[in-house]
């Protein structure tokens, strides 16, 4: 199933936090795979 079926879209996000006062316009979601492990010493995913 499409993950914006379950989650909505990033637009109902980007409204939902707007009315919080909180702007994630710029943010972005990478993969865990583009970053260097030995960066971190803890690493929290969610999904």
């Amino acid at each position: 199933m499409c993950l914006e079926k379950l989650f909505g879209s990033r637009e109902g996000e980007i409204a939902a936090k707007a009315e919080a006062g909180i702007d994630i316009n710029k943010q972005t979601s990478d993969a865990l795979s583009d970053f260097r492990p030995e960066d971190f010493d803890v690493v929290i995913s969610l999904c």
